[in-house]
């Protein structure tokens, strides 16, 4: 879990646009969820990425990130959703670097607990060629 602590704390959220912000969450949310193995700790790391994000919205971070969840869980029942969720988070990160940052983080999330599953493997795959980044 140190290599997600280190790369939230130099994660300069409070440089990027809301809707950026937002998309990152809701990947960070995604890859916490594809594995169907929850951890607090995942979870904490999600919270600390939205307190250094200065949040700016006409909702809260709580009932954004709920929202979100409810989007992910919904995405990852339905493959229809799932691709409609990407192509939408997709679109919000719209520069080359954050697309790289946002897998990055998802990266070291999936890796927090010392393993990469499968799941974890086909997802980050996926977002690789949804983001069209290496």
């Amino acid at each position: 879990m140190d290599n997600v602590k280190k790369f939230l704390d130099s994660f300069k959220s409070q440089d990027m646009e809301q809707n950026q912000n937002e998309a990152i969450i809701e990947l960070l949310v995604w890859t916490m969820y594809v594995d169907k193995s929850l951890m607090i700790a995942e979870d904490d790391k999600i919270n600390q990425y939205i307190d250094k994000s200065g949040w700016k919205s006409g909702i809260t971070s709580e009932d954004f990130l709920k929202s979100a969840i409810a989007r992910v869980r919904n995405a990852v029942a339905n493959p229809a959703k799932s691709s409609e969720l990407l192509a939408s988070i997709s679109k919000r990160l719209d520069c080359p670097d954050v697309k790289n940052k946002a897998l990055k983080a998802c990266k070291a999330l999936a890796e927090a607990d010392g393993k990469l599953s499968d799941e974890e493997k086909q997802f980050i795959e996926t977002l690789k060629k949804a983001l069209a980044v290496k």
